[in-house]
């Protein structure tokens, strides 16, 4: 909900994301993102949002103001944002991508620890266990003792 009640999501990272569910979140609800270059920031926001360096204060200013500036057309476009966000960041649609690129990286004989059967039940078994927790309200899987 608080997605919803914001007028722009702002995300002033220096360093350390790699693909922010933040993000994913605030475009499937509709709202303007502003967001520094770290990670795979640009990818994910695509043309669906603002994104300025990292430590570069003037930029995620300018990119604020560009929002509130635009407003109406950021928001005539939020149905189409969330749409993008849905269809790119499905769970279907990002376990299709991982096993394309496993499927790749074993075709090119650069993965020699696992078969590509014990691979697959591997990614689905963290796969469901993921949505399994998530369904039941518990987003955050307890890792084992080292």
């Amino acid at each position: 909900s608080l997605y919803h009640q914001a007028d722009v999501f702002v995300l002033s990272s220096f360093f350390g994301e790699a693909l922010p569910s933040v993000i994913t979140e605030a475009m499937l609800c509709g709202t303007p993102v502003v967001a520094t270059d770290v990670g795979g920031v640009s990818e994910q926001l695509g043309n669906h949002g603002i994104v300025g360096p990292p430590g570069d204060t003037e930029a995620l200013a300018a990119g604020i103001r560009q929002v509130i500036e635009n407003y109406p057309a950021w928001i005539g476009r939020a149905e189409e944002t969330s749409r993008s966000a849905g269809e790119r960041f499905s769970i279907d649609t990002m376990l299709q991508g991982h096993l394309e690129l496993y499927r790749e990286v074993i075709a090119h004989g650069t993965c020699r620890r696992h078969s590509m059967a014990g691979l697959l039940a591997n990614i689905a078994a963290g796969a469901a266990t993921s949505l399994v927790c998530s369904l039941h309200g518990k987003p955050n899987l307890r890792r084992s003792k080292p």
